[in-house]
């Protein structure tokens, strides 16, 4: 169903069901064998097998929820989610929506009374997923919705896919506002990439430690595809050569799954890191999230050394500055 209800399905034995009083006859209608041939006829299934299907003996009755449920969810401006609910019950109930969005691992609440039917939610474009409830002062539950950024969970509509778009203005606004505390530019990586060492640096090992420095500082975001100065070289060649195919979707997300268990195999600590991926300017240019690490230090496997981000550079912190930093 395309709305919030109830799906009851009720079973029936077949015993006694055959021979002549099966046949279904009227004077005004066609002519049916059995209730099987009717079946076949009536009911819009690509495959039916007769009294051996498996769905034969069975009643499934789908009732929508019409008292109140939630018609329209959709954003006036980047951050503003106006919800609208209809319904035959809508105006005497005292409904609210209630639920909670994330950015990373922090949760935000959401509790906002409906009034003349409809009400505002303030989702900023850093969400990733949300879940809300339409429900009453007595807590009966009419409607819901269930979302995450990069697949959705449950419910009708693609509320944080409207979002999706403002990935472009997001690359945008980076590289208007240049490299910072919580933007970095790299060209893009192939995961299996070396990973390099203390002594030997690399390609990938300057992302590995950017998302370390990133973990340990405030958080925030690499653009693999977009050159230091800010030029956006893109990713589609490197994907190209690494997936030996040309690029799609399914590609960009092959890649995107793949660098995201290599950084996650190379850090000692927890990490949480979100990948995306768009088009800018008809160049691919790969997103990495990096939350900010609920614990403390977050280190490069096998290397002793506490990275904190410092303006736009990854800065190595001196042993005898650690433990004030630790506990800031």
């Amino acid at each position: 169903m395309r709305r919030s209800g109830r799906v009851v399905k009720l079973q029936f034995s077949q015993q006694g069901i055959g021979g002549w009083d099966n046949v279904l006859l009227a004077r005004q209608e066609p002519y049916y064998p059995d209730a099987d041939t009717a079946a076949q006829a009536w009911l819009p299934l690509r495959v039916f097998h007769g009294n051996r299907d498996g769905r034969v003996g069975s009643i499934i009755f789908m009732m929508p929820e019409e008292r109140a449920y939630v018609s329209t969810a959709a954003f006036s401006d980047a951050q503003t989610l106006n919800i609208e609910v209809a319904g035959s019950e809508a105006y005497k109930l005292f409904l609210c929506i209630k639920g909670a969005y994330w950015e990373g691992r922090e949760m935000h609440q959401i509790d906002t009374p409906i009034a003349n039917l409809r009400t505002v939610v303030f989702l900023p474009a850093s969400a990733d997923r949300i879940e809300y409830y339409l429900i009453d002062s007595e807590g009966t539950i009419y409607d819901f919705h269930r979302e995450d950024r990069f697949s959705r969970l449950a419910g009708t509509g693609d509320v944080l896919g409207a979002l999706k778009p403002n990935l472009a203005d997001q690359v945008r606004e980076a590289l208007h506002n240049g490299e910072g505390l919580n933007v970095e530019y790299k060209p893009l990586v192939p995961p299996d990439y070396d990973i390099g060492s203390v002594s030997k640096n690399t390609k990938l090992r300057e992302i590995l430690r950017t998302v370390v420095a990133f973990s340990n500082t405030s958080g925030g975001h690499i653009y693999l595809g977009i050159e230091d100065d800010g030029t956006v070289s893109g990713a589609d060649q490197y994907l190209r050569t690494w997936a030996k195919a040309d690029i799609d979707d399914a590609v960009a997300k092959r890649y995107c799954g793949a660098l995201l268990s290599r950084l996650k195999d190379s850090v000692d600590g927890e990490i949480s890191l979100r990948l995306a991926h768009t088009r800018f300017d008809s160049a691919l240019v790969v997103i990495l999230e990096v939350t900010k690490a609920q614990a403390i230090p977050v280190t490069i496997r096998n290397e002793q050394c506490l990275y904190v981000r410092r303006g736009a550079s990854n800065i190595k912190l001196p042993p005898d500055q650690w433990k004030n930093y630790l506990i800031s």
